[in-house]
Parts: C-alpha cells; sequence; structure tokens
C-alpha cells in the first residue's frame, strides 16, 4: 500500500474595514451617508450597509 498524502489549503481573509453611515430627517438618499451629508431614508441605508457596518439614525 503506498501512503495517502493529505493536502491542506489556507483560506485568507481580507479584513475589511467596517463602514459608518448616518441617516438623518434632513438627508437626501442621494447623498454620500456621511455624517456631513447623510441619506434621508432607512431603505437607502439597508441597501448600502454591510455586515458589520453601523448606521447612526439622528434626530430631527
Amino acid at each position: 500500500m503506498s501512503p495517502t498524502a493529505l493536502a491542506s489549503t489556507s483560506v485568507t481573509v481580507a479584513n475589511a474595514a467596517a463602514a459608518v453611515y448616518y441617516v438623518a430627517p434632513n438627508g437626501s438618499d442621494s447623498a454620500s451617508g456621511t455624517q456631513a451629508a447623510p441619506w434621508a431614508s432607512i431603505a437607502r441605508a439597508q441597501a448600502a450597509a454591510q455586515p458589520g457596518d453601523t448606521v447612526y439614525f439622528r434626530g430631527g
């Protein structure tokens, strides 16, 4: 019998920095979602945010 060789693989996961977005009543969904240029709707934030991101909802 011949010995069985086991192949080992490694997976490298890139650590992407989490994004921070803002939503405010005076925002615009065509804005960039930053604190200075927030979005207007929860739906816009939901479409853009990925797992690990943070979305702040500002009062108004």
